[in-house]
């Protein structure tokens, strides 16, 4: 009989500790986490006028926590990303705006907590590109563009480096009818210990242009995109677009 007893009792204190983890959890399951956002990618345009930075344009991003139901109160919708909190007040506000001033691929944990300090989370990843365009006119000397593409939040490196250059040779009319000549010139791709990685060379005539166009993949360390002289020396204008571009792995808008 005592056995029987002890038996019973002892079902009946195991089954209640049970029943208690099972409680803990299902508390947390009662958030339905729903983020919503038109999207996750974006690129930062740098602009560039005669080797002075005169606009810079930083991508920003909106999340939405409004669809987010708890069966206790909601308190507190964030997100982290590198180390920095975003954090907003559930009753005040649903919304949180990320601003992105590198290029980068980014893993954000979003996250909901209510009234009991129970929490959700989920990930979300972003893709910041960048763009740098430069121009320079009226030039016999035009200045090397810094190519940057190590990230600076220690993330995943770009998976490529674009490249659109325009050089135009305008057209001269002297006081006597006399016309400009033809410049002779090299683009070049070199990297910090100034081996050429790649380049063209050509020959623009007066009053022509010329365009390069190329892909670089060599993404982990910096670079300088250069024009140099092989003949004459007319002044030229000069046209760049530089952008640093990571493989298409964002998660995808859901509005």
């Amino acid at each position: 009989m005592n056995r029987t007893v002890f038996l019973i009792t002892f079902f009946i204190l195991i089954s209640s500790s049970l029943t208690g983890c099972i409680s803990n959890d299902s508390e947390s399951d009662n958030i339905e986490l729903t983020v919503q956002f038109a999207k996750t990618n974006g690129t930062i345009i740098k602009s560039f006028a005669d080797g002075e930075l005169v606009s810079t344009e930083n991508v920003i991003l909106n999340f939405n926590f409004d669809k987010t139901t708890s069966s206790s109160d909601l308190t507190i919708f964030g997100i982290e990303t590198n180390g920095e909190q975003y954090v907003t007040e559930s009753d005040k506000n649903s919304e949180i705006s990320i601003e992105f001033s590198s290029h980068g691929f980014y893993h954000l944990n979003a996250y909901a907590i209510d009234e009991n300090e129970n929490s959700k989370n989920m990930s979300i990843f972003v893709r910041i590109d960048s763009t740098v365009h430069w121009i320079e006119s009226n030039t016999n000397n035009p200045e090397p563009v810094k190519i940057e593409p190590v990230p600076e939040n220690n993330g995943k490196y770009p998976g490529m480096i674009d490249v659109f250059s325009k050089v135009e040779n305008p057209s001269i009319i002297s006081d006597f009818g006399g016309g400009g000549q033809s410049v002779q010139f090299t683009w070049q791709i070199i990297d910090r210990i100034e081996d050429v990685c790649q380049k063209k060379s050509s020959e623009v005539e007066d009053g022509e242009s010329d365009e390069w166009e190329t892909i670089h993949f060599n993404t982990y360390e910096d670079h300088e995109l250069m024009i140099t002289y092989d003949d004459g020396q007319d002044n030229i204008n000069v046209e760049h677009y530089v952008t640093i571009m990571y493989a298409e792995e964002e998660t995808l808008p859901n509005m």
